[in-house]
């Protein structure tokens, strides 16, 4: 896989501070605003986990399939990436960098998003035009 990158950009001059190598296929990012953790899908099959202090690859989870939106909880410390291949999302831990399970959802999971206060997780489905509610 030839490699692509990811910039880090000042929010107020717009100048690019540093450039990060990531997979090619490289499609969204999530941020824990906690850690400083940046998790890149690549629909490749991997998610790239990025030091934000550093700006440096810490590891690539591997992943069966190809994960391509992506979300954080920070409150539950896991990772959501939707797979639109398999109808599925990949559960990941961010204490371990490691994939946990993955859940089978509706048809075709693009959107993902986290509520923080309840710890929900929230997947739109866009084929069957339903949302699967995830729990810890």
């Amino acid at each position: 896989m030839t490699p692509g990158s990811e910039s880090v950009i000042n929010g107020q001059t717009s100048k690019v501070l540093a450039t990060i190598p990531v997979p090619t296929f490289s499609s969204h990012l999530a941020v824990d605003p906690r850690t400083d953790v940046i998790y890149v899908a690549d629909s490749e099959g991997e998610v790239t986990v990025i030091n934000g202090k550093t700006n440096t690859v810490m590891t690539t989870i591997e992943n069966s399939n190809g994960p391509e939106q992506i979300a954080v909880n920070p409150q539950a410390r896991f990772v959501y990436a939707t797979d639109t291949d398999v109808d599925t999302v990949a559960v990941f831990s961010e204490k371990t960098n490691t994939l946990l399970t993955e859940v089978l959802v509706g048809n075709n999971p693009e959107g993902i998003a986290v509520d923080t206060r309840t710890n929900t997780t929230y997947v739109v489905n866009e084929i069957d035009a339903t949302v699967s509610v995830l729990t810890p």
